[in-house]
């Protein structure tokens, strides 16, 4: 892993395969992002996608997206609408969430 520190932000490359989230969290913070939730897996997304990505445990649960939308699953034929969806994942894989507007 390298690192470049440059006059209005950090500049981090890599080329390890898996990251735990607690390395994920300090590159982040280092690279001067904010750090909203504690939670052991990686969440993040705005009004146009939500993604997750599991932990080196997977993920269960229920993901609220905080109001009705109709939303696709990026790289499979799921779509819906609603404002929960179950979800499940293995070991570090990530799921993507694309709502339509």
């Amino acid at each position: 892993m390298a690192q470049r520190k440059e006059k209005d932000r950090t500049i981090i490359m890599n080329t390890i395969p898996f990251l735990s989230v607690a390395d994920l969290k300090e590159i982040a913070a280092e690279a001067g992002c904010h750090i909203y939730c504690d939670a052991e897996y990686i969440l993040y997304g705005d009004n146009r996608f939500l993604a997750v990505i599991a932990n080196d445990k997977g993920f269960s649960g229920t993901l609220d997206f905080g109001e009705e939308k109709a939303w696709k699953k990026a790289g499979t034929s799921e779509s819906g609408t609603g404002r929960e969806v179950s979800l499940q994942l293995k070991a570090y894989e990530t799921a993507l969430y694309i709502f339509k507007s």
